[in-house]
């Protein structure tokens, strides 16, 4: 099995999530969830398509990390690059002033739950602005604490 480092992108539209390494490999959706289960079938199709040329990919790819920065570009002389605060379980919680049950059963009761952007040996990672931004879209304005 290959892993590979998935971007995902959000404008008016909706979210899109691509493999920058493979071609065609591009999933869409109102929600990251589901441009990232768009994506998953779109491999899948390219998969059975085109296996020889992905297996060749495979075989030369390990990839370790995978880290999503924003990059805010202005007229300012330099670049700003703005990486995302990452939470645990305990941190999401905390920061929207419920339990970690309540947290872990949204995980699992919600479809567009953010996905995790890291999996350790203690829990996952989730970008907090992310959480805080689904929890006010759920009516938890007052719960979710500003960053």
């Amino acid at each position: 099995m290959a892993t590979y480092g998935v971007l995902v992108e959000h404008d008016a539209d909706g979210y899109t999530a691509w493999l920058p390494v493979i071609t065609g490999a591009y999933g869409y959706g109102t929600s990251k969830t589901a441009a990232l289960r768009h994506l998953a079938e779109a491999v899948r199709a390219l998969l059975a398509d085109e296996p020889e040329g992905l297996e060749e990919l495979d075989e030369e790819r390990e990839v370790l990390s995978v880290e999503a920065h924003l990059l805010e570009i202005s007229n300012r002389s330099r670049p700003r690059v703005r990486t995302q605060r990452l939470g645990s379980l305990s941190d999401v919680a905390a920061r929207l002033g419920v339990s970690r049950q309540a947290v872990w059963n949204w995980t699992r009761r919600y479809e567009d739950f953010p996905v995790p952007l890291a999996e350790t040996a203690s829990g996952p990672f989730w970008a907090l602005r992310e959480v805080e931004d689904w929890a006010r879209t759920r009516s938890r304005r007052g719960r979710a604490r500003s960053a």
